[in-house]
């Protein structure tokens, strides 16, 4: 037709690696990003700060980079990190009585990442290391009022199954317990 073109744009190459213990600043610090972009609103600057302290500090990545039973998985689009996954071999809690199974105990994007397919790849990914463990399936919790995560691990099969409680600092939250089987 006269006037238009046509042209095929190019999808995201979208790649997963699994960082060795080397890697845990690097790694920290796009996590704490990671978190700060998600949930840095919900509580006080003070709570968040210790919060990261906490769960988002260099030893303990480099402890679980180091770890067997952990498996820290980042997603890139070309060399620009996109996300992670954090997974733990584990029992799965009392309500779904799976002795092995897979808590998928982080799963991020950057925001500037959210939208372009990274999640999917990477969801694959935690999907994949699940299998390659021989677990059961896979359990998370996430925040009641994170529409989009919830959308988002429903479309990947995920059910709620119950909630639990969940503390930054001095303030409660309600997240979901989802399981998934593999």
């Amino acid at each position: 037709m006269p006037g238009f073109r046509t042209w095929i744009a190019p999808l995201p190459t979208i790649t997963l690696q699994t960082p060795g213990p080397d890697a845990a600043s690097e790694l920290a610090a796009f996590m704490r990003r990671c978190y700060v972009a998600a949930y840095g609103h919900v509580a006080s600057a003070a709570d968040t700060e210790a919060h990261l302290i906490d769960h988002y500090n260099d030893a303990l990545i480099a402890e679980a980079l180091a770890d067997p039973t952990h498996c820290l998985i980042r997603s890139f689009d070309g060399v620009t990190p996109t996300g992670y996954a954090w997974l733990v071999q584990a029992a799965a809690p009392a309500p779904l009585h799976a002795t092995h199974a897979v808590e998928l105990r982080r799963f991020y994007l950057a925001p500037e990442s959210i939208g372009g397919g990274s999640a999917d790849v990477l969801m694959q990914g935690v999907l994949d290391q699940g299998r390659r463990w021989f677990a059961r399936g896979v359990f998370l919790t996430t925040w009641k009022e994170s529409e989009r995560a919830v959308r988002f691990y429903g479309r990947h099969g995920f059910r709620a199954l119950d909630h639990v409680s969940f503390r930054i600092g001095s303030k409660a939250f309600e997240d979901w317990l989802l399981w998934r089987g593999l």
